[in-house]
């Protein structure tokens, strides 16, 4: 997606500062990975009937539609964004004033992910 891109689908901060949870997903998209966002190993996005009542991770319906879990991300303060490749990243959301963090992650994900989260964090 480019700036114009975001800026319709409301991806964008007032600001015009693109999103930490944004730009990660983005990235994570780009790479070729899908995603939940879990609290307590429970799945809240995506909704569906498969993610509610998951036995196994090879029942779970991932996504990777960065609108849709822009719109999620806010749901909890604390979370874990779990990739289709059993990777995953805990979040933390923060207040206004500060950033949101990345609090934890597995090290297959450091090659893109801390290229992104550097950006931000400087």
């Amino acid at each position: 997606m480019n700036t114009n891109e975001l800026k319709k689908n409301g991806l964008v901060e007032p600001t015009g500062k693109i999103p930490l949870i944004v730009a990660i997903l983005l990235e994570a998209k780009k790479q070729g990975l899908k995603w939940v966002f879990m609290c307590e190993r429970q799945i809240f996005h995506p909704a569906c009937e498969e993610n509610d009542n998951y036995k196994d991770w090879a029942d779970v319906v991932f996504t990777d539609d960065i609108k849709a879990s822009f719109g999620e991300y806010l749901a909890t303060d604390m979370m874990n964004i779990a990739f289709d490749t059993g990777s995953w990243i805990y979040w933390i959301n923060c207040n206004p004033e500060d950033m949101d963090k990345l609090a934890d992650y597995t090290t297959d994900l450091e090659g893109w992910l801390r290229p992104v989260y550097e950006r931000y964090d400087s």
